[in-house]
């Protein structure tokens, strides 16, 4: 069974380097995911109409940047289990491998420049026959994917949203308000640029379905291009073709800002954390916390202000062995004192699962679906401030399953199947119903084809995009 799983959906000219033309959002357990502080994104506070959020697909909702989610363990563990491993074998491990390994090339925050310039302002290419073939390419779903779990999400898409929606009666009509859930990474203030490109919105509403969104819509010039980001998940016209070989300037703006130590918040650690020598040392004194706990008595005694760790490292590990063979490892641990000193521990994590683990499973009619945010450690109690739904810390474990539907036939009537199929044109061409998981790039390498057990190749799909017999 997958735990707390939902669907999966499937520029402004460049002026001088300014971070004002950048953004990124932040993602963290919303109403739809039971935070009281977010009951107010569902249709019941908002007259019965839906707006915006905890749609299908959503595994959570934007948070302000003072309610952010992040990891505050430098090591993130991942793995393949059996069912992944046997669908997508060695080529699609690696595909996985590919995107991790774009995560773990991000510098520590500290080795980053000021403004991001090192960075690309788009990173996405196009296949061309990938994406007349209906191809999505493994290893950049994965790192979409990924973006959301550690704690961003689709900057475009959160621009702009609705905060509330105001019934004109007795017309069905609405008065909306809206907010802003896009960050400039060096001022931390509302942006309406994601990579360079500006973005405005207009109202949609669906009077008979009770359905209304703030839709973003470019503000481009003739002949200006849209620098998207990895983590716009759903914002790429035809995720088909489409491979990136990197992450963006505002993907990595989002990173720093939730890794850089000076972001601080009051935290507790995972619950498999242990200090490696006696008591936790954090302290949460009444005089610096309203809310506070007092005596470092969290979950595991762990709690107190934490800034960002500054660089995510993800590990590989073996998960299809049965029984799991356990991971240990150290790492010191960063935290402030009551009186603004910083300094460290020592402490230990005890895996018993990994963190993330990759998986196959018939999840028909979508093409992945992942964990949701419900599981996420909300800490907003130890802040010292009214429930707002934040901060917190990602917890594991985490599952992200990627469709083995065998391939399919749709017919329409008055069409049926006739065998051989060949004589019959409709079921002939029905393989290019629905996506087909597979590995490319920009080289001269044919597209590697999922699952490769059961002999697709390129050269089948090509001929049933044909008309032909494969």
């Amino acid at each position: 069974m997958l735990p707390n799983c939902k669907n999966f959906l499937t520029g402004a000219a460049l002026l001088a380097a300014t971070p004002m033309l950048m953004g990124f959002s932040l993602l963290g357990p919303g109403g739809g995911e039971g935070v009281a502080a977010k009951l107010w994104q569902l249709p019941a506070a908002n007259a019965g109409w839906n707006i915006g959020y905890n749609l299908a697909g959503d595994i959570g909702a934007p948070v302000n940047f003072g309610e952010f989610y992040r990891w505050n363990t430098p090591v993130i563990t991942y793995a393949f289990d059996s069912s992944f491993v046997t669908y997508f074998g060695s080529e699609g491990m690696k595909a996985i491998d590919a995107a991790m390994r774009v995560l773990n090339e991000v510098p520590h925050v500290r080795r980053m420049s000021a403004d991001l310039d090192e960075f690309p302002l788009n990173s996405v290419h196009i296949h061309d026959e990938a994406a007349q073939l209906g191809l999505i390419d493994l290893k950049s779903l994965a790192l979409q994917l990924m973006t959301e779990e550690i704690g961003l999400t689709d900057p475009i898409r959160w621009n702009y949203a609705i905060r509330r929606r105001i019934n004109i009666t007795p017309s069905n009509n609405g008065i909306y308000d809206i907010t802003r859930f896009n960050f400039d990474p060096v001022t931390i203030t509302p942006s309406s640029y994601v990579n360079g490109t500006l973005w405005t919105y207009q109202i949609f509403e669906s009077i008979p379905a009770q359905v209304s969104d703030a839709r973003e819509l470019p503000a481009l010039n003739v002949n200006e291009a849209i620098n998207y980001p990895v983590a716009a998940l759903s914002q790429l016209p035809i995720i088909s073709g489409y491979y990136f070989t990197s992450l963006t300037r505002d993907d990595v703006g989002g990173i720093r800002y939730l890794l850089n130590p000076r972001t601080v918040a009051a935290e507790t650690l995972l619950p498999d954390v242990t200090a490696s020598a006696g008591a936790f040392s954090p302290f949460l004194g009444t005089n610096t916390l309203t809310n506070a706990i007092g005596g470092g008595t969290g979950t595991n005694g762990s709690a107190g202000l934490r800034g960002g760790v500054g660089k995510l490292t993800f590990r590989k590990v073996l998960a299809y062995q049965n029984p799991f063979k356990q991971v240990r490892f150290n790492y010191r641990d960063q935290f402030i004192t009551t009186n603004g000193v910083n300094l460290r521990q020592n402490v230990m994590r005890t895996l018993t699962a990994p963190d993330i683990t990759f998986a196959a499973d018939d999840v028909f009619p979508v093409i992945a679906v992942r964990t949701d945010t419900s599981g996420w450690i909300n800490n907003e109690n130890l802040n010292g401030i009214s429930p707002r739904g934040g901060p917190g810390v990602i917890a594991p474990p985490i599952v992200i399953t990627f469709a083995n539907a065998p391939r399919l036939l749709r017919n329409v009537t008055p069409f049926f199947v006739t065998e051989p199929f060949i004589t019959d044109s409709n079921a002939r061409n029905s393989f290019l119903f629905g996506p087909v998981l597979a590995s490319f790039d920009g080289t001269t390498n044919e597209p590697v084809i999922y699952p490769i057990p059961l002999g697709l190749s390129i050269r089948g799909i090509r001929a049933l995009a044909e008309g032909n017999q494969p």
